[in-house]
């Protein structure tokens, strides 16, 4: 239940709303097949995104939306054999197990190797289940890890990861160019966003961020010391996207929830990466809370 797509916070409506978590639910049920109940905290909205341009592009048949079922089988046994949704599952597996190796790289051993006791396994299953995703991030993350200790411009790393992310997703299907362009443009926006959101952090650690300014300890000291420059980035991430988006328009209900989802973390993201660590955390809280009375809400109505 996180990610930087809200869909609580994009004025869906409810039938919208379902469509969203339709995608959404089929990836949290195939991970809780593929690692129990664990397993369901790697799912994101974001993962939902991709989903529903994936299917976009394959003409799929909508997923059911399912009313959250925490503890039962009864909903996740209809998942069985739902072979996309497992595909998708071990994708976010595998893109976790590749995140967490790049943490401990990074210096953040203690966590990674938290991360790594509680869903190790499941990830390993996954990168058994998906030689070829397991092999395109390994690389896409080396790749990226040398572009940063060479200083590449920051706009080459953020087109690296669109591109690693476009081939993990044309493993499962060929992405035509309007889905491939969306789907590039939406992964380069999340790096860039994240690196936005990590520059404190990476400053305190010593580790790479391509905002980084000499003797700027801060996001919030170097956004104002360099208006410009973090309006040109916003402008140019933000525009790629957009137009990536209205390029896949098909007049489909999907196309119309990605918009205004879409639509609202662009609005919202760059705000909160600004934001100081308490406010972050509060955000975040609150959000969950949102979105978890939402469920029961959406539970109790049947």
């Amino acid at each position: 239940m996180y990610g930087y797509f809200r869909p609580k916070a994009s004025g869906l409506t409810t039938q919208e709303r379902h469509l969203f978590f339709g995608y959404y639910c089929r990836v949290c049920y195939c991970l809780r097949l593929l690692g129990g109940q664990t397993a369901r905290f790697l799912t994101t909205h974001d993962m939902a995104v991709y989903s529903i341009i994936l299917s976009m592009a394959m003409q799929a048949e909508r997923p059911p939306y399912r009313k959250c079922e925490r503890f039962l089988m009864r909903t996740v046994k209809e998942y069985r054999g739902d072979a996309l949704g497992m595909r998708l599952a071990n994708m976010s597996c595998v893109v976790f197990g590749e995140k967490f190796r790049d943490d401990e790289l990074d210096g953040n051993r203690a966590s990674a190797q938290a991360m790594n006791a509680l869903f190790g396994g499941v990830i390993a299953r996954a990168r058994s289940a998906e030689a070829e995703m397991a092999a395109i991030a390994r690389e896409g993350t080396e790749r990226i890890n040398r572009m940063q200790a060479e200083n590449a411009p920051v706009y080459d790393l953020f087109d690296a990861y669109g591109e690693m992310v476009y081939q993990l997703f044309a493993c499962i299907h060929p992405l035509g160019a309007a889905h491939g362009r969306l789907i590039r443009a939406i992964a380069a926006w999340t790096f860039y966003i994240d690196m936005l959101c990590d520059y404190d952090k990476d400053y305190r650690q010593g580790a790479y961020n391509g905002f980084h300014a000499q003797g700027i300890a801060t996001l919030r000291e170097s956004y104002a010391a360099n208006r410009e420059m973090y309006a040109q980035a916003e402008m140019r991430m933000a525009g790629e996207m957009k137009a990536a988006l209205d390029a896949a328009d098909d007049g489909a209900s999907e196309w119309t929830v990605l918009r205004k989802v879409i639509h609202a973390a662009l609005e919202a993201a760059p705000a909160f990466a600004l934001g100081t660590p308490w406010e972050k955390l509060s955000l975040h809280a609150a959000r969950f809370a949102q979105e978890s009375c939402l469920w029961r809400f959406e539970d109790r109505r049947g």
